[in-house]
């Protein structure tokens, strides 16, 4: 327990902000995909595979754009660097 209080003193505002951002994205990620699985797979899992794969990449899509949202959102650096990824000449 020590090593864990001397870990969580040092810990700067940027690293609380990062494992907040990690927690945050992965608590909605696995929300939004579980909710997509179960109704995806309710409604298209009896069409076959090839239908529970599609329902499967839209969960996994969904996730990465939940994560891809929060850390939008919570870090201002994101847009700027995405921003000079898209307007790269």
């Amino acid at each position: 327990m020590n090593k864990f209080n001397k870990w969580k003193q040092s810990l700067t505002t940027q690293d609380i902000m990062w494992l907040f951002a990690i927690f945050l994205a992965s608590l909605l990620g696995t929300a939004v995909s579980g909710l997509i699985l179960k109704w995806g797979l309710t409604e298209y899992g009896d069409l076959g595979g090839a239908a529970q794969l599609a329902v499967s990449l839209g969960a996994t899509v969904a996730y990465a754009g939940v994560v891809f949202a929060v850390f939008y959102a919570l870090f201002p650096e994101t847009k700027v660097a995405l921003q000079r990824i898209l307007n790269k000449d």
